[in-house]
C-alpha cells in the first residue's frame, strides 16, 4: 500500500538532493512519486506518495542531515516523527526514528530518538512509526500531572534515563513553566555534578544498547534541524539538581502494594529515585515508577508517607 504523506519542514520541490559522507545523493522525485538514492551508476528507488493535507501528513525531507520520511499529526498528541533512511546493498533501511511530541492529556512534551534500527523500509513503514509514537505517548501519558497543577507538589521531576554513573531527568519548575512548555533536562552523576539543558535537547537511545543514551542539542538553520552531540565538560555547571532533585524513597524499605492494597514482596530502599505518576485516596497512596540500572520500568503503588515529594 502507498502511504499518503506530508512534511512541515520541506519545500515543494520535484528533486532535492543532499550528498552524505558515503557520496550517496538522496532526493524525492515528485512526478514519479519515489524517493531515490544515487551512488555513481547505482540507483535505488522507494515508492512514496506525499500528502500535505492528511492527518497524519507525511513527506520526504532531511533531518539531522539525513534523508527522512517525516510524519506529522495533530490529535490527542501533537507530534512530528522523523524516520532517517540509509541506502545499502540495494535497499532502503530505517536507521533512526526521532519523535517530537506533546501530550494534550497531561501537557508533557518529549524529544527523543531511537537509533540502530537497521529495519528494511517497505510500504508498511508507517506501522513502525506508529509503534514508536505509541510507545512514547503511552510512556508520557502514565503521568497524571493534575497533582502538580493542583499544587500538591511545587515542581515535577520525570526520570528519563538511568546510566551506570548518571541520571537524566526532566523538570517543570512550576505550573506556568508547564503551561508554556518550558522544561529543562538535568544530568547528574555520582560525584554530584549537575548539568542543565533547555527544551531544545534531544535524548537519543540505541535499540541495541539499553544502557546507553546521548544528549544532543537541536540546531535549526535554513528550515533544517541538526543534532549536535553535547560535550558535558563544556557545559556550565548548574545547581538545579540540588534545587529540584528527583523524588525519592525516604523509608528504609518502601514496599509496593497490589491493587487491593496488599503489600507485595518487592520494595525500594531509602534514597532510590522515583517518578511520581499519580496521587490517590486523599494523598495516602502514590503510584510511582522506578527505573532500574538496565532501564526497565517498574510501576506500582506505594504509601505517599514513605516518599520525599
Amino acid at each position: 500500500m502507498k502511504i499518503k504523506a506530508a512534511c512541515l519542514l520541506c519545500l515543494l520541490i520535484n528533486n532535492a538532493t543532499i550528498a552524505d559522507e558515503s557520496n550517496i545523493n538522496y532526493g524525492y522525485d515528485k512526478n514519479k512519486e519515489e524517493i531515490y538514492a544515487v551512488r555513481g551508476k547505482e540507483k535505488g528507488v522507494l515508492s512514496f506518495e506525499e500528502n500535505y493535507t492528511g492527518n497524519p501528513a507525511v513527506s520526504f525531507g532531511f533531518f539531522n542531515n539525513k534523508p527522512s520520511i517525516i510524519v506529522s499529526a495533530r490529535s490527542l498528541h501533537d507530534y512530528t516523527a522523523y524516520m532517517t533512511l540509509q541506502f545499502k546493498n540495494g535497499n532502503f533501511y530505517a536507521d533512526c526514528l526521532y519523535v517530537d511530541i506533546k501530550s494534550k492529556q497531561n501537557g508533557v512534551a518529549s524529544k527523543e530518538g531511537l537509533c540502530g534500527l537497521n529495519t528494511p523500509v517497505s510500504d508498511d513503514y508507517i506501522e513502525l512509526v506508529e509503534k514508536q509514537i505509541n510507545d512514547v505517548s503511552n510512556n508520557i501519558d502514565t503521568v497524571d500531572t493534575s497533582y502538580f497543577l493542583n499544587g500538591k507538589t511545587t515542581y515535577i521531576p520525570l526520570i528519563l534515563f538511568r546510566g551506570k554513573d548518571s541520571l537524566i531527568y526532566k523538570i517543570y519548575k512550576n505550573k506556568s513553566a508547564m503551561l508554556s512548555d518550558e522544561y529543562q533536562i538535568l544530568l547528574t552523576d555520582r560525584h554530584g555534578q549537575c548539568q542543565s539543558y533547555n527544551k531544545n535537547t534531544w535524548l537519543e537511545y540505541n535499540s541495541k544498547a539499553a544502557d546507553n543514551a546521548h544528549l544532543k542539542a537541536e540546531i535549526k538553520k535554513d528550515d533544517q534541524i541538526s543534532l549536535i552531540p553535547i560535550v558535558v565538560e563544556d557545559e556550565k555547571k548548574s545547581n538545579d539538581c540540588e534545587k529540584y532533585p528527583t523524588f525519592k524513597v525516604k523509608s528504609d524499605k518502601s514496599f509496593f502494594y497490589d491493587e487491593n492494597k496488599n503489600p507485595k514482596k518487592s520494595y525500594l530502599i531509602q534514597g532510590d529515585n522515583i517518578t511520581l505518576l499519580s496521587i490517590h485516596d486523599d494523598d495516602k497512596w502514590c503510584r510511582v515508577r522506578y527505573v532500574s540500572e538496565k532501564n526497565k520500568n517498574t510501576d506500582g503503588n506505594m504509601l505517599c508517607s514513605e516518599l520525599t515529594l
